[in-house]
């Protein structure tokens, strides 16, 4: 992981789970985890994806708000927009705002407001919000927490985030069924026999 610092200390739990080829960007048994640290007592619970890419979408049925995260010059921007990602995210953080990298990050902010200004916003009481942050600032970090906040605040107060969680377990639970039942279809010797027959 690369956060050790934050590994180190008492009240924070760091977990990599590699993806192991599951779709959506996310391992297995991810939202089981995410169901253990809110059980733990955790007040935030992060979940990082392996990257941007269109099965990224999954992450959604498992969290309450969405972080896109692009870096300056990378071309995350045009990345985003090309998968469909913008429509996604709750909060949009261009990151690496400082140093030699401060204007680019700037550049990068206006493009993404503007490009959320052209969208319908996907849930009715919020806006996708776009912020620029240093990991070196305490002060930027806590404007995008401060962003989260707010979003949960609105969530809570509308009922979308009871009604997201229970359309989550709803989806989850289906999620597992397939899973379980294409498992066990594959596995059954007659159908293997059938797909052989087939594949010859």
């Amino acid at each position: 992981t690369r956060m050790h610092r934050l590994s180190l200390r008492d009240d924070a739990y760091v977990r990599p789970s590699p993806a192991s080829g599951a779709l959506g960007g996310v391992a297995l048994h991810t939202h089981d985890a995410i169901l253990l640290c809110e059980g733990a007592g955790f007040e935030y619970v992060i979940v990082e994806t392996v990257g941007v890419g269109q099965s990224e979408v999954e992450v959604d049925n498992m969290v309450d708000v969405v972080l896109l995260l692009l870096s300056p010059g990378a071309g995350d921007g045009l990345q985003a927009i090309k998968r469909g990602l913008m429509e996604l995210a709750d909060v949009v953080v261009v990151t690496k705002a400082d140093g030699e990298l401060r204007a680019a990050a700037r550049a990068l902010k206006q493009e993404y407001s503007a490009s959320v200004d052209l969208l319908r916003p996907r849930r009715p009481f919020w806006k996708a919000q776009v912020l620029t942050c240093s990991n070196t600032s305490d002060a930027d970090v806590g404007s995008v927490l401060g962003r989260v906040e707010e979003f949960m605040r609105a969530a809570r107060a509308t009922g979308s985030l009871r009604s997201k969680r229970q359309s989550q377990q709803q989806n989850l639970l289906w999620s597992a069924i397939h899973a379980e039942f294409a498992h066990r279809l594959s596995a059954h010797p007659a159908v293997r026999a059938l797909v052989s027959a087939h594949l010859s």
